[in-house]
């Protein structure tokens, strides 16, 4: 019975998410094989939450929603706006073995080429301030002319 009443709860609290009003829809990627440009973030699934510093992925194409576990994502090329989370790891006051983890978000509007990569970047400064970008190469260290960012979550100080 204790069991019924568990599956219960979890398929409403489950259908209950589904339906989120606030939920964006979900980004659909060109077909394979279709010109894309590549954004290469850090995948969740592969690699998980780093021990210490930070990690960044494309949260959301043009206000759709991407998986979250995703390490890459593709856009068909042209303008886009790219949602960037940077997940930036603090210490606690409860103690050295635990951790509070801050989401710093920026949006990135850009004309995204075929055939070319994108490199996610969210560094920490002292597990601080972030900086996030993309970069069009792995080790850029600005935006790729054209694109600009703006900070949409958690902003404090600069360094978008």
């Amino acid at each position: 019975m204790c069991a019924a009443l568990g599956a219960a709860a979890l398929s409403l609290l489950c259908a209950c998410a589904s339906t989120s009003s606030t939920s964006r829809p979900r980004y659909q990627a060109p077909p394979t094989g279709a010109p894309a440009a590549e954004l290469v973030g850090h995948s969740m699934v592969a690699t998980g939450l780093p021990s210490r510093g930070s990690v960044g992925h494309v949260s959301f194409v043009d206000g759709m929603e991407t998986s979250s576990l995703s390490g890459s994502v593709r856009v068909a090329p042209g303008v886009h706006r790219v949602g960037i989370d940077c997940f930036v790891k603090k210490p606690s006051d409860a103690g050295p073995f635990y951790f509070n983890w801050d989401v710093h978000q920026v949006a990135i509007t850009g004309s995204f080429v075929a055939g070319q990569k994108y490199y996610v970047r969210c560094e920490a400064t002292d597990g601080e301030t972030a900086r996030i970008w993309v970069a069009d190469s792995p080790d850029a260290q600005s935006l790729p002319q054209g694109f600009s960012s703006v900070c949409t979550r958690s902003c404090p100080g600069s360094g978008y």
